[in-house]
């Protein structure tokens, strides 16, 4: 029997750069053509045909009844939105994740192939795989983490995987950070109203 991945949807961002619109919905249910970007995080997640335990990491669990009814989830709750980096340990204290676990933005819709990025990570043998259309610290709002990089997260707030993490990372040498962009992949950063609008014009055009 197929073990199942962890997937983690990192989606307690304030959503700042979204306002006014996020004073009325947390940014991950701001639509985008036919669905809620949490709803494509999810879609293009399971595309990949692999077998996910979902875990969402939001400040307010109650709104994601009505978004993702047809979606089993973990809830993960935070109080207050702590980067992207912090709440990995946390999430990892309630749910124990997989040895290897996906990380995915909610507010960043992409095209990628989740089973070819874990077979890359895992022939690479690497401990973080970034998929990028850049460097490792630019990345495409997709990760795959070895467990054991846990450890190099302190026990504090709002810390970033792209700004604290990834550049931790790469100062040390007994770590190994791989970059994936398969030729053909796109992603769309939601979370600016250009990225939204961006979304809302391109999305039907774009190759899946």
């Amino acid at each position: 029997m197929e073990k199942a991945i962890d997937l983690v949807i990192l989606a307690s961002g304030y959503g700042r750069r979204l306002r006014p619109l996020t004073y009325l919905l947390p940014k991950v249910l701001a639509p985008v053509r036919r669905f809620r970007l949490i709803e494509w995080v999810y879609i293009t997640s399971f595309r990949s045909d692999l077998l996910f335990r979902t875990i969402i990491h939001a400040s307010n669990g109650s709104v994601f009844g009505f978004a993702v009814t047809k979606f089993p989830f973990a809830y993960s709750p935070s109080k207050i939105p702590t980067g992207t980096a912090s709440p990995l340990k946390y999430i990892d204290t309630s749910h124990k994740l997989s040895d290897q676990f996906i990380v995915r933005n909610g507010d960043t819709i992409s095209n990628i192939d989740l089973k070819k990025m874990l077979a890359y990570h895992k022939r690479r043998k690497a401990d973080v795989t970034v998929f990028t259309k850049d460097d490792a610290i630019n990345s495409g709002g997709t990760y795959i983490l070895n467990k054991r990089i846990l450890d190099y997260i302190p026990n504090q707030l709002s810390l970033d995987i792209n700004t604290f993490l990834i550049p931790k990372l790469l100062s040390r040498g007994d770590v190994k950070v791989s970059c994936y962009n398969p030729k053909g992949s796109w992603y769309m950063d939601c979370g600016t109203w250009p990225g939204l609008i961006r979304a809302w014009i391109k999305l039907p055009s774009m190759k899946w």
